[in-house]
């Protein structure tokens, strides 16, 4: 099960997928590539088959200057959830959002201890109702998502 784990995607799923807003999957530390992001999982309300990643980025200030403008302007953000991840502050990005199936998921984030890594039960609650209200804002047609979530979940349905 999948729900409420973090996990890495794979290089196939950039080329199967090919949308530039979808956040890198490689990052250079020290001369070596990693994967990156880690992305929070929940299934699909209506097609369990259906993963939906929401990355989280250690930028946590960059991110709260954002979240704290929009809450600002509009007195709430629900794009960007703002929590900690292995104890560290951490912005869930859910303006980055993106579909999957199991196919594209290379591997679960796990511990030293090989615990899979997870988050408080109320954070992921939160995050999973915000992604949900920015995907119905999606499909009512407002751009609230930075990648193509309605073009990548149609055609993963396609291949299911």
């Amino acid at each position: 099960m999948l729900q409420g784990n973090f996990c890495f995607i794979s290089d196939q799923y950039y080329i199967d997928f090919p949308d530039p807003n979808v956040m890198i999957n490689k990052e250079a530390v020290r001369g070596e590539l990693r994967s990156r992001p880690c992305f929070f999982c929940f299934r699909d309300e209506n097609e369990p088959r259906i993963l939906w990643l929401v990355p989280a980025s250690t930028k946590y200030e960059k991110f709260k200057a954002i979240h704290d403008k929009k809450k600002a302007k509009y007195g709430f953000c629900n794009t960007i959830k703002l929590g900690t991840l292995i104890g560290r502050p951490a912005a869930f990005l859910i303006q980055n959002i993106c579909p999957v199936t199991e196919k594209y998921i290379h591997e679960i984030y796990y511990d030293k201890n090989h615990q899979p890594i997870m988050i408080e039960e109320q954070l992921a609650k939160e995050i999973i109702r915000d992604s949900r209200s920015v995907l119905k804002l999606v499909r009512a047609g407002k751009p609230v998502t930075f990648t193509n979530v309605l073009g990548i979940y149609e055609a993963l349905k396609k291949t299911l």
